[in-house]
């Protein structure tokens, strides 16, 4: 009888036992469990205000090259040194630092701070108020990250008016190969090449080759000259190298601007090299000559 009851104990204590070891595991996350964030870290008394004096500093600190002093850049790794805490006061604090001309340190400071897991997080923290330049650093961020979300959220702020935010978001997906940066990529370099044409150059040369070809082919062999002009700037920015036979009619053009776009597309797109800027008349007639004899 004794042992009989020692025993339903034991077998009443393994199971116990092991329901609280099961209970125990099934509290703990797994692998494929993803904590999501729900705010960013909340800043104790001191860390508030180091970060309001590092704001200050790069709103109104001395930068002065010839006595090798910069205040603003000291601020930045002041903020750096603080963590995510401060991205919301960094975010609010666009304004005040467009108006001082130095939002470039404001942004070094967030992409020390802000990591692409916490996109969505900033993102947001936005409102009606949120200034333009705060969405364009966020969308330029999504563009650059590999985050699996970043399709969708340049899509959505493709439309965007707002010719920056678009920029950055044409400029994201053109990485990533998607069709609907064609129309709006076509529209930037038709209108900003004049301006900023070393920028898209940075931004969208070889990024993704192919893309319009189709298109590229008939602009390029269109008798409107300013429609010419564009897709010859095109073919340097997304055009094949297979394709580079296409590119005679024009590198023998007597219109130097065309002849000029034409030698930067062979240049770019078969050698590797880098464009031309302001080529003589002798140099462009002797390259363009070249290059008729190469292709």
């Amino acid at each position: 009888m004794i042992r009989s009851t020692l025993n339903a104990v034991l077998l009443f204590s393994t199971v116990l036992t092991f329901q609280a070891e099961s209970f125990a595991q099934d509290q703990q996350p797994t692998e494929a469990e993803v904590v999501v964030k729900k705010k960013f870290s909340k800043l104790r008394s001191k860390e508030k205000k180091s970060m309001m004096t590092a704001l200050r500093l790069i709103e109104k600190g001395t930068i002065d090259e010839d006595e090798n002093v910069n205040q603003a850049k000291e601020a930045v790794l002041m903020l750096s040194e603080i963590g995510e805490g401060v991205i919301p006061k960094c975010l609010t604090s666009f304004p005040r630092m467009i108006g001082a001309d130095r939002l470039e340190y404001l942004q070094a400071a967030l992409n020390n701070i802000l990591v692409d897991d916490d996109l969505a997080l900033a993102l947001g923290l936005s409102t009606r108020k949120t200034p333009n330049e705060v969405y364009s650093y966020l969308m330029s961020r999504w563009a650059d990250s590999s985050r699996e979300d970043t399709e969708e959220i340049l899509i959505k702020h493709l439309a965007n008016e707002n010719t920056e935010i678009k920029y950055q978001c044409v400029r994201g997906l053109l990485r990533i190969g998607n069709e609907l940066a064609i129309e709006p990529c076509i529209e930037i370099v038709d209108t900003q090449w004049v301006s900023n044409k070393q920028m898209i150059r940075k931004d969208f040369s070889g990024v993704s080759r192919g893309i319009m070809s189709d298109l590229i082919h008939k602009k390029i062999s269109t008798p409107n000259k300013k429609a010419r002009l564009l897709g010859l700037h095109l073919f340097e920015l997304f055009g094949e190298k297979k394709h580079a036979s296409l590119l005679v009619d024009n590198l023998q053009n007597s219109d130097t601007a065309l002849r000029l776009g034409a030698i930067n597309a062979c240049r770019v797109v078969v050698d590797g090299d880098k464009p031309l800027l302001r080529p003589s008349m002798t140099e462009l007639i002797e390259m363009g000559n070249a290059w008729i004899a190469k292709l």
